[in-house]
């Protein structure tokens, strides 16, 4: 297969939104920047170009994946954070947040959140980079043309990835990809990492909002780091 000059645009295949109530928002951009944009864009292209490929690298069933423990009290403080985050960043106030993988999940999982991800998606933060892994049902996209084959079928992956701010905007890059243990042919990586992957990303008023707020994100000590903008 010749390489792609340019990954064609993604379709919705994510949950439906119910609202952004922040804790929701922020894990729901996390998620979008961090994994689906890539793998969905695996599945929409890769899958429909080679028809061999909805086989090979799809499953019949989803992955179990693993569940965060985490107190009611520890949770109670984590929601507290983010909310003081927001009201920072909202106010252009000095702003910083540190989670862990385990609170990532937390927020995705908790009851405080209104994600359908619960179950779909989970974070390792760790070697200087988020991993995560995503177990996502097709039928969404097997509606669409030429897509028939993914009907009742699963995208199991998993991404290593670096988030960065770049001349004011957020870029990732795609250290790694995999779906099905399988890493992806290295012509998708290397073109998910040419093109601008924020900007269809973007055009939702919540995400541009967010990032539009957003100083820095990066990871160190095995934790994302948001930092906010301070208004002069």
């Amino acid at each position: 297969m010749s390489t792609p000059s340019q990954p064609p645009p993604i379709p919705t295949a994510a949950p439906k939104k119910h609202g952004c109530f922040f804790y929701g928002c922020l894990t729901s951009i996390i998620v979008v920047i961090i994994l689906v944009i890539g793998l969905g864009g695996f599945a929409y292209y890769g899958l429909s170009k080679v028809a061999g490929m909805a086989v090979a690298y799809t499953d019949t069933e989803a992955v179990q994946l693993p569940k965060v423990k985490m107190s009611a009290a520890d949770y109670e403080t984590l929601l507290k954070r983010v909310k003081d985050f927001k009201m920072a960043m909202d106010t252009g106030k000095s702003s910083l947040l540190m989670l862990t993988g385990d609170e990532l999940n937390a927020l995705v999982t908790g009851d405080a959140s209104k994600s359908e991800w619960k179950g779909r998606v989970w974070f390792e933060i760790k070697d200087g980079s988020v991993k995560c892994q995503l177990s996502m049902p097709l039928n969404s996209m097997a509606v669409m043309p030429g897509l028939g084959a993914l009907k009742g079928r699963y995208l199991n992956g998993s991404a290593a990835v670096l988030p960065r701010m770049e001349g004011g905007a957020l870029k990732v890059l795609f250290q790694s990809m995999e779906v099905r243990s399988k890493p992806l042919p290295a012509q998708f990586l290397e073109a998910f990492n040419q093109q601008d992957l924020m900007k269809s990303a973007s055009d939702d008023p919540d995400i541009a909002a967010f990032l539009n707020r957003l100083a820095s994100v990066g990871v160190q000590d095995n934790k994302l780091i948001l930092v906010g903008k301070v208004a002069r």
